[in-house]
Parts: C-alpha cells; structure tokens; sequence
C-alpha cells in the first residue's frame, strides 16, 4: 500500500478515464478547463470524436471508433462484446483490466461523465482517502459514475468478475447499469455475506456531488467556477457540478477550447466568460421552457399510469 506521504507527494499517480463517442457537447470547453486545472490528477480520454489542441500536461487523447473500441475491449476481456454509444459505460468497472497498459504506474484509476465541471477535487480524492480506502465513490451507499475511483491492484481491477453472469451482462447490447446499480448491489452483498475484513474498503459515506435533484429545485441559480474552485449559487466551495439535468437547456457558451479564462459562470442555459445575452438572461431567471413542458410531463406520466392499469 502506498503511504500518506508518498502519495501527498505525488496525487497524479491518480489517472481518470472518459469515454465517449458521438460529437462533443457545448459544455465541453469548461469540462477540459476544469480537469487541466486539476494538475494532481491525469485524465484519459477515449474517443472518435476531433481531438481538440488543448497543450494539457494531465490530459491525453486516444482516437478509437466505437467498433474498434467493442474489439479492443472484448480483446482485453477474453469474449466478445458489442455495446453502443452509451451502454458501453457498462465496462467501467472493467477499466482495471481493460487499460492494463495504459495505467502501468498508476496507483488508482477512476471513471467520469463529460457532463461534469470538476472543482479542487482533492477535497474528496485526498491523500488520507486514498492511503485508507480501495474503491472512492462522491455518492452515498452507492457507486457514482460521474466519478469513482479504483485501487489499481489485482483484487479490485478484477473485482467485476465476482459479480454473478458478469460475462453475459457485459456482451449483452444493451445498458443494463452494471457500473452503477449492480456492482452497488454486488458490493454490498458482499459486504452482508462476508464480512467487511473481507471485502474491499468502500469510502461512499457522503454525497459530495450537486446535481439532480438540487438543479431542479434550483434551475434559476447561476455557479461560478474560478480559478480550479466551483461554488454555488451562495458561494459555497463544491467538489464538481453534475449537470445532466440541464444538458436539453444548456445552448449557449462562449468559452473555447484554447481559452483558460480564471473565471466562467455556469446556468441552466449555459457557460459564460463574459456578459450572456438578455435573452439567456431572461430564460434563465424565468424557465419559460420548462414551465411549457409542465404539462406535457403530466400528460405522460398519466399515459404511463393509465398503461399500467389497463394492462
């Protein structure tokens, strides 16, 4: 196990791993200006999308069509495997002994969402956290997606392997949640079955991400992030934003990728780093949009209801 001081020293032997195939979302400039402020920590970042000039120290880029992704995986696993743009975040928890190579040298290894802004993440993946811990998750009781971070040892890269039909669920297309929901519920079976001396160290005790439902509560609230720091609409310092709620609404930015502004400000609209337009303005602080999908919303979840009975 590596020591506190050792790894205080050097917190980049954490490297983070995204993948994602289509075409980069809006956002995507503050998502890459908030990992590079993050010099601890390593990001890599498997993608078909345009490999942007970011000239980033802890960022690295690897060009890979969806197919050959599928190939490369079920190469690394052993069986075949065939999942789409999105059900491929069911290999997740399978990073350990998919990227092999690419984390030689590495301590731990995590995976992330790109709809995230990462504040100073070392106020949770901290030295402390991870001498103590194996598996670092920012949600309560449960596995996080937009952020969980792996020892990089044999047990825990090959932990997924424990989990019962491990080899159907991850060849079936489709997304069946393996990364979050079942290797929650393997964890904590585990956990009631034999004992926590025998189980690997889960730090998942507190939530320290904001995003659903506190957006939605929230959706006229404007974040700041400022040089490597988010805060939220009252000034409080956050670990990272997760804004998946806000991606339909998120439409206009005017942060690219070469700029490293010290400060932008995030809405439910949109990222900016100089004054928005009144209308951006307007539609924020009054979600017109939203309140026309009020009844549409209702409309279907009565149709859903109504189904149920019927059948």
């Amino acid at each position: 196990m590596v020591g506190i001081e050792a790894l205080s020293k050097k917190l980049h032997t954490v490297t983070i791993i995204c993948t994602y195939f289509g075409s980069w979302p809006r956002w995507i400039p503050a998502f890459f200006h908030s990992c590079n402020s993050n010099t601890d920590f390593d990001w890599l970042i498997v993608t078909d999308c345009p490999v942007p000039e970011l000239h980033s120290q802890n960022i690295t880029f690897r060009s890979m069509s969806l197919a050959s992704f599928n190939a490369f995986v079920g190469e690394r696993l052993g069986f075949p495997v065939n999942k789409g743009a999105y059900a491929q975040l069911d290999f997740r928890p399978a990073y350990g002994v998919i990227f092999a190579t690419e984390l030689d040298g590495y301590d731990f290894w995590g995976h992330c969402d790109l709809d995230v802004i990462f504040g100073d993440l070392a106020r949770h993946i901290c030295a402390e956290k991870l001498a103590s811990f194996d598996i670092i998750s920012s949600r309560k009781g449960q596995l996080s997606g937009h952020l969980t971070v792996w020892r990089n040892d044999e047990t825990t890269n090959r932990l997924f392997t424990v989990v019962p039909a491990y080899r159907e669920l991850l060849s079936d297309p489709r997304h069946v949640n393996f990364d979050e929901k079942i290797m929650s519920a393997f964890l904590r079976d585990l956990k009631h079955r034999t004992g926590s001396e025998h189980c690997p160290r889960v730090c998942w005790a507190n939530r320290v991400v904001v995003g659903w439902p506190e957006l939605e509560r929230n959706c006229r609230k404007t974040w700041r992030w400022r040089e490597g720091k988010i805060y939220d609409s009252k000034g409080r310092e956050q670990v990272y934003l997760h804004f998946r709620t806000w991606q339909r609404t998120m439409k206009c930015t005017d942060l690219n990728i070469a700029e490293k502004p010290l400060e932008f400000r995030i809405s439910r609209r949109g990222i900016w780093i100089s004054n928005r337009s009144w209308r951006d303005y307007l539609l924020t602080i009054l979600p017109l949009d939203l309140y026309w999908r009020l009844p549409q919303v209702f409309l279907r979840k009565m149709r859903k209801r109504l189904a149920r009975v019927i059948n």
